[in-house]
């Protein structure tokens, strides 16, 4: 199995202690492949610990191998090893795919079949078709992209606004997080419970 890193991105502080160009996040992917033509990427975003005591290389300076390697030391040994089967998984999982996708066994053909269009009147060619009921999505305020309010309701006295498919006001959505798995490699599914 053959691995590599690539470095997408960095994100830096324009000023920070005295110094131009301070990166604290590297955006990373890292690319696996069987040298038989199968492969396998992760991705991610990794903070860097910034400290006044650390040696500072400017930023024209930086090398792939210096920012691979802070990357590395902010995962940790156990976390890039956990990658590296989850990268081999994905690539046996191509190989003997967990799950497969079959067509139902007596044989229907679920794919669409081409429509012919319908016959034109050859009488109709030419002539300008014209709306005999047309409709006004806000006849109060003659611009439909205009989403200022325009009245309260006296009902309710929320704003109203003018959409084409009548007033919106807002519901109160409850807030419900989804909980954060801070190492998604580490087996411990948040969103399973």
């Amino acid at each position: 199995m053959f691995y590599e890193w690539i470095i997408l991105q960095l994100d830096a502080y324009p000023q920070f202690d005295g110094k131009t160009d301070v990166v604290f996040v590297v955006h990373w992917r890292r690319n696996a492949s069987n040298g038989n033509g199968l492969t396998a990427q992760i991705y991610g975003a990794q903070q860097i610990k910034i400290s006044p005591d650390d040696q500072f290389t400017p930023y024209n300076q930086l090398t792939k191998p210096q920012v691979v390697g802070w990357v590395k030391e902010a995962l940790g040994e156990e976390t890039i090893l956990r990658q590296e089967e989850y990268l081999r998984q994905q690539i046996k999982d191509q190989i003997n795919p967990p799950v497969v996708v079959l067509p139902p066994p007596w044989g229907e053909n679920l794919t669409p079949s081409p429509v012919d269009p319908p016959p034109v009147d050859p009488d109709l060619i030419g002539l300008e078709i014209v709306d005999p009921d047309p409709v006004d999505p806000d006849p109060v305020d003659p611009d439909p992209v205009d989403l200022d309010p325009v009245d309260l309701d006296p009902v309710d006295l929320a704003p109203v606004y003018p959409y084409p498919f009548g007033p919106y006001t807002p519901d109160p959505i409850p807030f419900d997080p989804i909980p954060f798995d801070p190492d998604p490699f580490d087996g411990n599914f948040p969103l399973s419970e």
